[in-house]
């Protein structure tokens, strides 16, 4: 190779090295996901499926009833500003507890347990929630609370309870503009294929066991509300 070529080489190297270095780098989302102990893998492999796109966190504080989430607010937050925050909270509202403890332990509406939270309470920590995590964050994406796994089924919350909540958030969220995420109509569905409860819950063990995280994934990297 001649001189004058090597010479021209080394300038084209360096005038697309600097040209490269003139481009601003493009800054991942700043994600936190929030929610109950059934959306655990689905946010694991949200985490997974959004590596180029943004920065997932999951909050270590997931099992929060609105109550507690609400005093906890600023260590939910992890005191950070975030893109969107992507949360669910249900489960822990609706179950019920010993009312003769001062800690929350579970115990079944038929020994005495009474509910966490009143689903009119749960309506109105929602929408604080919503307000204060907004503060700190540009969208906020709700979540539904899921059918039970059938393996994961505990007499302290009552199932019929769930679409209860879920349609009180539904109307939360509605009403300040929230965007949402619906698995839970998404697992209705594919359960009303089943012949029997026998094959409804074997359905449902294998749906809890693939990746439901794709509704989530495609909202989160969408830049703007539907």
């Amino acid at each position: 190779m001649s001189t004058l070529r090597i010479f021209f080489c080394g300038v084209a190297a360096l005038v697309a090295s600097l040209t490269a270095q003139d481009q601003p780098k493009t800054e991942l989302l700043r994600v936190l996901l929030i929610g109950d102990v059934s959306w655990n893998n689905h946010f694991q492999n949200a985490q997974k499926a959004l590596k180029d796109k943004a920065t997932v966190v999951r909050s270590p504080l997931g099992y929060l009833s609105t109550g507690a989430a609400l005093i906890r607010a600023d260590e939910l937050l992890q005191t950070k500003r975030w893109d969107l925050v992507c949360i669910n909270f249900g489960l822990s509202d609706m179950m019920h507890r010993d009312p003769r403890s001062k800690r929350v332990r579970a115990m079944s509406p038929r020994a005495g347990g009474v509910q966490v939270t009143h689903v009119d309470d749960y309506s109105k920590n929602l929408g604080k929630l919503v307000t204060r995590l907004r503060k700190s964050s540009s969208r906020v994406l709700w979540l539904t609370t899921m059918p039970l796994h059938p393996r994961q089924r505990t007499s302290a919350i009552v199932a019929s309870d769930i679409p209860v909540f879920n349609g009180a958030a539904s109307v939360i969220m509605n009403n300040l503009n929230v965007e949402v995420v619906d698995v839970h109509a998404q697992i209705r569905l594919a359960l009303s294929v089943a012949k029997n409860q026998r094959a409804r819950e074997r359905l449902h063990h294998d749906l809890f066991k693939k990746d439901l995280s794709a509704q989530l994934v495609a909202r989160i990297a969408s830049k703007k509300m539907p």
